[in-house]
């Protein structure tokens, strides 16, 4: 076969960017989980696998897992099982997930100027149900928004769907370590949160009117995975990360959970230690920083607080408060780092 002909194969697949790193969106596959693997519910906005967090305000619950159910050439999924219907929306209720770009990854699109560029969604979806399913882009301040559909064919099947969308040339899209781009996915909206679809709009909408609506019937699933956003009017194949821990190390510059260890300090007169601790990359931003400590030994005293100084982008100071003033301190210690958009 001619290198011509294997170029016309793939289409313009190459002609719009990069061969690499041509994916803005970090975990597309759903194999990170740092905070879990089931989530029944999440809490209000709360993040899932990592870097996807969802919504929910109404009278349904979603329940979300990371689920090993996959297409070929993946391991993972994110499945999302209606526990609780909600069969009568109301127009200010609201469902859905949503991917949040940081505007240094998407500032190749130019959004907001007339240099805006065309780009592409492309994912793989399974779901219990069929018919038109619908999506938004936002920007940050969700005041432009463009609501694309998508249609399932047959139900509890692997489906690959694409959509590609002129970029905006209007409205202020950030591109900062701030949000660049939001891709959501309805999975039951209000009426007052959408539009009809192929165009942008002064609004922020999540869906298209009479698109189907997950939340409305009872254990009701969707699955998604291999998420790509990428420059032009192509869907090329998912670009999988080299390795695991490639793709690990770009979602902890979001979030870090450090592991559980043992640490040991010793406390003397007038000082209580202290131990630095370097995150695995430089984060976003310097993160909120949360310690969970146990299984406390102590030769005098109690462990009262963990506190936490010095916060930056790379470390983070722990110290180890006593209610003695000299006490050697044993601990099962952990935390984690929150730097998310």
């Amino acid at each position: 076969m001619t290198k011509a002909r294997q170029l016309a194969d793939l289409g313009n697949a190459y002609d719009d960017g990069a061969l690499s790193n041509r994916n803005m969106i970090i975990n597309g596959a759903m194999q990170v989980a740092q905070r879990g693997t089931s989530f029944s519910p999440p809490s209000q906005g709360a993040y899932v696998v990592d870097r996807f967090h969802q919504y929910q305000g109404g009278g349904g619950v979603l329940y979300y897992e990371q689920s090993t159910d996959a297409p070929l050439g993946f391991s993972n999924s994110l499945k999302i099982t209606v526990n609780t219907a909600d069969s009568s929306i109301a127009s200010g209720d609201y469902y859905y997930m949503r991917y949040e770009a940081e505007g240094l990854d998407c500032s190749r699109l130019s959004l907001g100027t007339s240099n805006a560029q065309k780009f592409t969604l492309s994912f793989y979806v399974k779901s219990s149900l069929t018919g038109t399913f619908s999506g938004a882009f936002q920007n940050a301040a969700t005041n432009r928004s463009y609501v694309f559909e998508y249609t399932i064919n047959s139900a509890n099947t692997w489906e690959r769907k694409t959509v590609t969308v002129d970029g905006d040339t209007s409205g202020t899209w950030l591109t900062n370590n701030s949000v660049g781009l939001r891709v959501a996915f309805d999975l039951g909206n209000g009426s007052s949160l959408r539009s009809s679809a192929g165009s942008w709009a002064s609004s922020g909408n999540y869906g298209s009117t009479g698109s189907v609506e997950l939340v409305e019937t009872a254990s009701a699933t969707l699955y998604i995975t291999g998420l790509q956003l990428e420059v032009g009017d192509t869907a090329t194949p998912f670009e999988h990360s080299k390795s695991y821990g490639d793709e690990l190390a770009k979602c902890q510059r979001y979030y870090y959970s450090s592991p559980l260890q043992r640490y040991y300090a010793i406390r003397y007169e007038g000082a209580s230690p202290s131990l630095v601790s370097e995150f695995p990359v430089t984060m976003r931003e310097s993160p909120t920083v949360g310690v969970s400590f146990t299984n406390n030994s102590l030769s005098a005293g109690t462990l009262s607080s963990m506190p936490v100084r010095n916060i930056t982008q790379q470390s983070v100071s722990i110290y180890f408060y006593t209610s003695n003033t000299a006490v050697r301190v044993e601990t099962d210690m952990s935390f984690t780092a929150d730097a998310e958009l």
